[in-house]
């Protein structure tokens, strides 16, 4: 089975090569960078890191960046990177292994517990109580950005969600379709965020998209 590479990217110039160049080097056939609107040289890196770039004039949001990327996706099997792994970016390859060699339909890449972030745990409590009402696996990081699916599985997605709400509509697609889930542990590290305002912030809007993508998948049937 083939596979491609998905990394949504906003203003991620000085990671985003070095995230391309790891993919390209775990062997995968495609990586297809979705530059999400940047105002710095996040394009033209990807670009000469060896990616194809698909550049949208303007920032819509990681749901609408991947829906993007995976509409253009040739592989059977789709990976979805953050493009702040940078260099561990490659380690997310063995998710898609995991789904060609058919363990699983949906493999979630859990990352080591100092690379998940600093904040209180109140958007990944969301997710998994999301999933627990929808008769779900107790996924220990529900959110990861780090997954593998099979294409015709995504391309099935009724909603892509609101923003960073995009992998609770991944999970619970998954969960209505019968796939098989699996979370896997990867040694890839990215950007944490912490404490201070920009972190709060960034956690609050994710919170909020979350919250707005399982009100909308309650409208779903």
């Amino acid at each position: 089975m083939t596979v491609t590479a998905v990394v949504p990217a906003h203003n991620e110039e000085g990671r985003v090569g070095a995230a391309v160049a790891a993919l390209r080097g775990a062997g995968l056939e495609q990586v297809l960078v979705v530059d999400d609107g940047s105002t710095d040289g996040t394009g033209p890196e990807a670009r000469r890191a060896g990616a194809v770039v698909v550049r949208l004039p303007r920032r819509q949001g990681k749901a609408a960046a991947l829906a993007a990327g995976v509409s253009r996706a040739h592989g059977d099997v789709v990976l979805l990177v953050d493009a702040d792994l940078g260099p561990s970016a490659g380690a997310a390859a063995a998710l898609a292994a995991a789904v060609a060699a058919g363990h699983c339909d949906l493999a979630v890449g859990r990352l080591p517990r100092k690379a998940r972030g600093g904040g209180w745990g109140l958007a990944v409590r969301l997710a998994q109580g999301a999933l627990r009402r929808a008769g779900g696996p107790l996924l220990e990081t529900p959110l990861s950005g780090q997954r593998a699916c099979r294409r015709e599985l995504l391309l099935s997605l009724p909603t892509w969600g609101v923003g960073y709400g995009v992998e609770m509509a991944i999970n619970l697609h998954a969960l209505r379709s019968g796939a098989r889930i699996r979370e896997i542990d990867i040694d890839a590290g990215h950007r944490v965020t912490g404490r201070d305002l920009p972190g709060v912030l960034h956690r609050g809007r994710q919170f909020v998209d979350i919250a707005l993508t399982l009100a909308l998948w309650s409208l779903v049937r």
